[in-house]
């Protein structure tokens, strides 16, 4: 088994990474640990002096011009899977650039722009969307292997795009890079909130994320604050709130993860009301700094969380008692804490290249026979 691994590394370059970039990246950190020197390796753009504080994996520096748009996207379509075959290795994308070549082993995280069609609300949007998914079935197709994030995705995949079941590796998404995060208490000085006394929120207004929910909670429970990250911008998505927020509703602007750690920590509750979500990271976080839940009983939510979180439908919009949601039993934290680690993903992970490198290596036996 002596190929070796490539992995697409060029939007990992990042200060600071989120979704997607930060499960990869957490992920590979963990991998570094179970793999043979050099047996990986990652490819950065040319001007990237990031360290990524791997011991094992290999971080490559190519040289290739992806300051401009039109450069990154090259990169993407075409260049990374020819950068690999030359070079007689094995392609992982694990950051959906989803080459129109196809790669040996790509991530689809989910069908969001695939399900959720309001995302896609104008004409540039809706060419996005068909572009995607295009991209999508090309990688499915000649993938050798496929990662996804919860066995609601892959059958979401299997359903829409008739991929084989067997192809598809379940990598679930964890927590523990939030131990690494200092709590920045001041947070709460400043934005004039005492512990206890408030709901949290990521805010997004991505259709599915479905702020509405928080918003309508908000009106309907004016005995708490509601704090959500983000602009107080009221876009035209925004129209049932009649170009106002309630009273009770604090956007916060850009937090850092030290200022969102010590809001999650010492908040009443932590709301993710998503009408679609592959995974859904942020939950498991606020749970490691021992907050409680409110979830939606949606998609692959239901999945990861278990009995620990309360449920609502994230579409039912009237009636909205945040003290009655918290009133029923739920189990402890620690059981959805304990399921879940990047190092029992990263275990996956190497099973997953093994498993391809030895076909690679049996294919090409045979073909010298």
């Amino acid at each position: 088994m002596s190929s070796k691994i490539y992995i697409d590394g060029f939007s990992l370059t990042g200060k600071e990474l989120f979704g997607i970039h930060r499960y990869t990246y957490e992920l590979l950190l963990e991998l570094d640990k179970l793999i043979d020197k050099d047996s990986v390796i990652l490819l950065v753009p040319n001007d990237s002096d990031k360290d990524f504080g791997f011991n094992n994996i290999a971080v490559s520096r190519v040289d290739l011009d992806v300051s401009t748009k039109l450069g990154r996207k090259k990169w993407n379509y075409f260049g990374f899977q020819r950068y690999v075959k030359k070079r007689g290795g094995i392609s992982l994308d694990m950051t959906l650039g989803l080459p129109f070549t196809g790669c040996d082993i790509a991530a689809v995280y989910d069908c969001i722009l695939e399900r959720v069609k309001e995302n896609s609300n104008t004409k540039f949007k809706k060419l996005t969307r068909l572009l995607y998914m295009l991209k999508v079935r090309i990688n499915l197709r000649r993938a050798k292997a496929v990662i996804t994030i919860s066995e609601y995705s892959k059958k979401d995949i299997t359903d829409i795009y008739k991929a084989p079941r067997k192809k598809i590796a379940i990598i679930y998404t964890a927590w523990q890079h939030f131990d690494r995060i200092v709590p920045d208490c001041t947070v709460l000085e400043r934005l004039g909130l005492e512990k206890g006394s408030y709901c949290f929120s990521l805010g997004s207004r991505m259709y599915h994320k479905n702020f509405r929910w928080v918003a309508e909670a908000a009106r309907q429970n004016p005995q708490y604050t509601f704090v959500v990250t983000g602009s107080d911008l009221i876009s035209t998505s925004d129209a049932y709130l009649n170009d106002t927020k309630p009273d009770n509703m604090i956007f916060t602007g850009y937090l850092s993860d030290g200022e969102i750690k010590a809001l999650m920590a010492n908040c009443k509750v932590f709301i993710q009301p998503s009408l679609y979500e592959g995974a859904g990271m942020p939950p498991m976080e606020a749970m490691s700094t021992g907050a409680r839940c409110i979830v939606s009983n949606r998609t692959s939510l239901p999945e990861l969380y278990g009995n620990s979180v309360w449920y609502i439908d994230p579409e039912k919009y009237e009636g909205i008692d945040i003290d009655e949601i918290m009133s029923g039993e739920i189990a402890d934290n620690k059981e959805v804490l304990d399921r879940f680690s990047w190092k029992k993903g990263a275990g996956r992970l190497n099973a997953v290249l093994n498993d391809v490198r030895r076909r690679v290596s049996r294919q090409e036996a045979e073909r010298y026979k």
